[in-house]
């Protein structure tokens, strides 16, 4: 965990990042790509963190960016991670895609997150890519996950209703 470089007066302990994994080292060697070490003064280097990427001399584990993700432990390089998979977000990090909750929709490959269905439209399955058309006698506010009926003493025929207030109230008679 130490270097003797020409002169020295006193073993100097490898710096994070760097390793002597042997007795009488002149320097430090730098952890391999997709491993790192954080602390001073070590013998080996530590395998790289699920999420994230560690390029040669690493004194860290860096997150893999938002849009990717990576479960794998000997990245070393962020643009080895993975991108997100359609109907799925990945946030800085992410080890795997998270599935859109119902309600929600990633319509293309690299979302950093989910969007909530528009007010008119909903879906009711998770990990979707389009919403879907609130139908008639219904009304679907932003992020449903399920068509509300117009309440008691309206109605609608219409599709793509986002309020209560959009239903039409009962005639007279």
């Amino acid at each position: 965990g130490h270097s003797c470089s020409i002169g020295s007066t006193a073993p100097m302990p490898c710096t994070a990042g760097s390793i002597a994994p042997a007795t009488g080292m002149s320097s430090c060697s730098p952890c391999e790509g997709g491993k790192y070490q954080d602390e001073e003064g070590q013998t080996s280097c530590k395998m790289c963190e699920t999420g994230s990427y560690c390029g040669e001399g690493a004194a860290a584990a860096l997150p893999c960016p938002a849009t990717t993700f990576s479960n794998a432990t000997n990245l070393t390089s962020k643009d080895e991670c993975t991108p997100c998979t359609v109907g799925h977000s990945c946030s800085t990090g992410s080890t795997a895609p998270t599935p859109c909750t119902a309600g929600s929709i990633a319509p293309a490959a690299g979302m950093p997150s989910c969007s909530p269905c528009e007010g008119g439209k909903y879906q009711e399955e998770p990990g979707q890519t389009e919403c879907i058309e609130c139908e008639p006698g219904s009304y679907c506010p932003a992020g449903s996950s399920a068509p509300l009926p117009c309440e008691a003493g309206t109605f609608s025929s219409a599709i793509n209703l986002a309020s209560a207030d959009q239903c039409t109230p009962c005639p007279v008679g």
